[in-house]
């Protein structure tokens, strides 16, 4: 069986996802500080620099800082300067008002804090664009005209585009990015390497089930469309075996196919004692079925989400969850579109992961290993 991540692998795993997104870009933070951040002592963070260094991530330096492979200094400085007064569009369709309101959710607020955050860093003249429902860009020319052509946007952050929108933007040879989970990117956009950031839901949904193992549990069913690889594999490493039943995925994404999965678990011969889901709105539906049929989280069941919205269901106590850090997503959108701007075609791979972080909200119900 294997063991849980060490202190040091995680610690690393969380410093690599950091200079990937950009959010390092020429060198570390003190080892004092990230000591002080992961709440370690000084020698595990010189070991965690130390592995890190041998795999060519780093080059560490006696007494001074540590910088990236390859850093020059100065070089960001550079790049903004490049960058300064450029026009960018952000765009999170069906949340018009988002900067005034909170929008739909906080999380949206959220983002655009970081990405504003982010484009004074850069130099961008970055401006939140109101659109009345989803596609609305794709959909209206002359609201695409007054709110992105005309004011000389040159590069688009959408969260949520419609094909159509994505079209637009191509055509006008707008540079943008996207959060591409439920994005179908054009012919076109793939050709160009459009960067996309999106869930890496295997290694997510892996890390999620480590913590549920983490608490006990053996009897673990799965939600959802997407992660399920990991789910499989992370049990077969535990030793575990669930039935088929519990590790099916769901028929669809959104609240009807999590209602319905989940139905079906309560409905079966043995019940698990925790689950994992996937999906905001999937997650959405499982807990309307726990709520019909009054189950008690985490009493008699424990539940953990890899969700950003699926927190705050009337009638259930929040969830414990892998989540995005908002601010620091909306942060990668505008060093990811940065470095598209500067390097067409060059800011980064077609799929660039979301780093989640662990919000414990105590619906995991430590159970007696057996």
């Amino acid at each position: 069986m294997k063991s849980l991540n060490s202190p040091c692998a995680s610690i690393q795993e969380v410093l690599v996802a950091r200079i990937a997104d950009g959010t390092y870009r020429e060198k570390l933070p003190t080892l004092r500080a990230l000591a002080r951040e992961f709440e370690v002592n000084l020698k595990t963070i010189q070991k965690v620099v130390r592995r890190m260094e041998e795999a060519g991530l780093v080059a560490a330096r006696q007494g001074s800082a540590v910088y990236l492979r390859g850093a020059q200094p100065g070089k960001a400085r550079k790049t903004r300067s490049a960058l300064a007064g450029v026009k960018v569009g952000f765009v999170c369709d069906g949340f018009g008002q988002l900067r005034d309101a909170g929008g739909y959710h906080p999380y949206y607020s959220e983002v655009y804090l970081g990405a504003e955050e982010a484009a004074r860093e850069a130099g961008l003249d970055l401006r939140f664009i109101p659109t009345p429902g989803w596609g609305h860009l794709g959909l209206d020319e002359a609201y695409f005209a007054r709110h992105v052509l005309e004011p000389g946007l040159r590069a688009m952050i959408s969260l949520t585009p419609s094909v159509k929108e994505l079209k637009r933007y191509l055509q006008h040879d707008l540079a943008f990015v996207v959060c591409g989970d439920h994005t179908k990117l054009p012919a076109e956009a793939a050709a160009r390497r459009v960067p996309r950031l999106t869930h890496a839901w295997d290694e997510d949904v892996a890390d999620g089930t480590r913590r549920i193992l983490a608490a006990g549990h053996r009897r673990i069913a799965f939600i959802g469309q997407k992660g399920l690889r990991g789910f499989t594999q992370t049990l077969e490493s535990f030793e575990v075996s669930v039935p088929e039943a519990w590790r099916a995925p769901a028929r669809a994404n959104g609240e009807q196919a999590g209602y319905e999965a989940c139905r079906e678990l309560l409905d079966g011969l043995a019940r698990p004692t925790a689950l994992m889901i996937t999906d905001d709105y999937t997650c959405h539906g499982a807990m309307m079925a726990l709520l019909e049929r009054r189950v008690s989280v985490p009493a008699e069941l424990s539940v953990l989400t890899v969700s950003n919205l699926a927190s705050d269901l009337p009638g259930l106590r929040p969830l414990s969850a892998l989540v995005v850090d908002g601010r620091r997503e909306g942060r990668q959108y505008v060093r990811t579109l940065a470095r598209e701007l500067a390097r067409p075609g060059q800011a980064g791979r077609d799929a660039w992961p979301l780093p989640l972080r662990f919000v414990d909200r105590g619906s995991i119900r430590a159970l007696e290993r057996t």
